[in-house]
């Protein structure tokens, strides 16, 4: 098994995301584990506010983490979260495969000890 940075997806993570049904707008939930050099990541978001306006994106929330609440404290150590949402998975893949982006991931990266990205959907009957 291939082993990751854990900071960019696997070649199966990618093919599952493109490759999975449904239209619309996703919200990416972002868990982030800032590195040694936060103001590294700090750069990013500068950086990246700029690609999410040219995709039609848009920062809903950003806040720290306060307290765990339920679940596994070996598992615990997130500093922040975010919700980013996107009209759809093209505009989310459009905006990650620029050359712009690729360009402002390099922060990120050296921001970021660790990270979890999830694709999140709106649920039917839930508004």
């Amino acid at each position: 098994m291939m082993r990751t940075s854990g900071l960019v997806p696997t070649p199966e993570q990618a093919a599952a995301l493109l490759g999975s049904d449904g239209g619309g707008e996703i919200v990416m939930l972002n868990l982030l584990k800032f590195s040694d050099r936060p103001a590294e990541y700090g750069r990013y978001e500068e950086l990246v506010r700029e690609r999410l306006a040219d995709v039609g994106a848009e920062l809903r929330w950003v806040g720290l983490v306060e307290h765990l609440v339920v679940g596994d404290p070996a598992l615990d150590g997130w500093d922040a979260v975010a919700l980013v949402a996107y009209p759809s998975k093209e505009a989310f893949t459009k905006m990650v495969t620029s050359s712009q982006y690729q360009e402002a991931a390099r922060h990120r990266d050296r921001g970021l000890a660790a990270t979890v990205l999830l694709c999140c959907t709106g649920r039917e009957g839930a508004e």
